[in-house]
């Protein structure tokens, strides 16, 4: 993401219009919301599907209305439009490929020398960014000539698992999804993937934005002991090969150890029973120790790990961070 954030940034300095291209969920609008915060520029949002081509012209009115001879029509400015010469909004125009041709042709406009749709111009300091779906992705596409496309810097966007969980380690997305799919990387986002699939449901999938939607949800569902919410909520997303997947590894997350005992009595700190649990107990351990306070017991508390476990536990924490190499001495 912190490629895509700077070329992004590099198309707001010089003017150009950018055009992000890639699968449902992926995260094509939190790009644009965190690109407009770290610019420090409004956002405005246009779901092309949402308006007709008369909303973004803006409702015909008259002008000198009682006067026969002076009386026009004018199309009024749309409540969204950002007005004056000094405005420096973004003005994202999301599903571009996807709305009907007329409502396109509209938005096109703005990409031409006039940035202008009907009397509504758009300021000098306003900058544009698209994004739509493909036509691989299942949904229909209009696609724009040759000359209209040339207005445009095409990006096409992929799920990336590493950018993916850098992103939700910093936005505080629940650890157990973190973890599940560090575990399991083709359920970040499973359209297309055959084996993950619902056969007799094709809108059953998971993308990168319905796990961030349900991040917020995990901890009152775990701690209410909502588990059949919880699955039948991930299997009408998702289907239920990743329902049950899921729910198993949650069920081995309740198995951990409390990460505060490990941390403040690495020594006497209870270690898990049944052994499938280390693996997802040394990667919590690995991100744990991303705060150097926590080193030192983190490798007390592996030392005392039994058999192999111990071995690809340290060698796991030695490859993430290397400085603790003097803690296994």
């Amino acid at each position: 993401m912190k490629d895509l954030l700077q070329w992004l940034k590099l198309m707001v300095r010089t003017n150009q219009v950018p055009l992000l291209v890639g699968k449902p969920g992926i995260g094509k609008s939190d790009t644009v919301e965190q690109l407009a915060r770290e610019l420090n520029r409004p956002l405005i949002t246009i779901d092309a599907n949402e308006f007709d081509a008369i909303d973004l012209k803006g409702m015909i009115d008259i002008e000198n209305k009682g006067d026969r001879v002076n009386a026009r029509t004018f199309y009024a400015t749309p409540s969204f439009w950002p007005c004056g010469q000094d405005d420096n909004h973004l003005l994202f125009i999301d599903e571009l490929l996807t709305c009907p041709p007329s409502v396109q042709n509209v938005l096109l406009k703005l990409t031409s020398d006039r940035r202008e749709i009907g009397e509504n111009r758009l300021g000098d300091n306003v900058r544009l960014i698209a994004a739509t779906n493909s036509n691989d992705d299942g949904a229909h596409v209009f696609d724009i000539s040759t000359p209209s496309r040339d207005r445009f810097w095409v990006r096409e966007l992929t799920v990336d698992l590493p950018t993916w969980i850098t992103w939700a380690k910093a936005n505080n997305i629940n650890p157990i999804i973190t973890s599940f799919i560090e575990a399991n990387q083709t359920m970040l986002h499973t359209q297309g993937d055959e084996r993950l699939m619902d056969p007799n449901d094709s809108s059953k999938i998971m993308t990168p934005r319905r796990w961030a939607k349900l991040s917020p949800l995990m901890p009152e569902l775990l701690n209410n002991n909502c588990n059949d919410t919880l699955e039948r909520m991930v299997a009408e997303q998702a289907g239920e090969k990743v329902s049950v997947a899921f729910l198993s590894h949650v069920a081995l997350v309740k198995d951990l150890p409390p990460l505060d005992e490990i941390l403040l009595t690495p020594r006497t700190a209870i270690l898990p029973l049944d052994i499938l649990t280390y693996d997802l107990l040394t990667k919590t351990l690995v991100n744990l120790c991303r705060n150097g306070k926590n080193r030192k017991a983190v490798a007390i508390y592996v030392r005392r790990f039994p058999g192999e476990t111990k071995a690809v536990a340290i060698n796991n924490l030695l490859n993430t961070h290397p400085h603790m190499a003097d803690l296994f001495d």
